[in-house]
């Protein structure tokens, strides 16, 4: 089970930020930094110093640059990775947290990208819709669609792809009638 500091540190926005920009490569705080340009860099460097003491992020080897030392860091994978019983254990706040920041990632990474790109963006595809299933139906589902998006997942990028930024969440809803 993910224990509360592993937990704090995978929910904080910030930091699940983090995650998605270093998930599947290794790389440098600066580097980081320059992936997540709304945030400020000396936040970046204390939640990545954060993530680093939590064991989410290892430094693989350092390197000298202009005397200081730079350290390149990759997510120890299964320290990031959230089990049906952890989500189980979770608070509400806490699972609200998870798909809050969910969104707010989509949301920058898509703000980053129209900025860097002089807003020549091709429109985003969204869908949200309600779909009827069982508990069984329900587990099928998501495996389902983590075999889709690992067959798409690269560590890098083949020449003529771009990439693009892609969430999921299949949440219960209770209110809306389905279409």
């Amino acid at each position: 089970m993910v224990g509360p500091t592993q937990l704090d540190v995978i929910i904080h926005p910030v930091r699940s930020r983090i995650l998605s920009v270093v998930t599947d490569r290794t790389t440098t705080a600066t580097a980081i930094a320059d992936l997540l340009p709304d945030v400020p860099r000396p936040s970046v460097y204390r939640h990545v110093n954060k993530m680093i003491a939590a064991g989410i992020l290892r430094i693989v080897r350092e390197t000298k640059v202009r005397g200081a030392t730079e350290k390149w860091l990759e997510v120890c994978e299964s320290r990031t990775q959230l089990k049906m019983e952890d989500l189980r254990g979770m608070s509400d706040e806490q699972r609200w947290a998870l798909v809050n920041n969910l969104l707010m990632m989509l949301s920058a990474d898509y703000r980053n990208a129209v900025q860097r790109t002089n807003h020549t963006l091709p429109v985003p595809l969204i869908c949200s819709v309600a779909i009827n299933l069982n508990e069984k139906e329900r587990k099928e589902f998501w495996q389902e669609m983590l075999k889709l998006v690992q067959r798409y997942r690269m560590e890098i990028r083949p020449e003529g792809r771009e990439l693009f930024s892609f969430g999921c969440a299949l949440l219960p809803d209770l209110d809306r009638e389905p279409s």
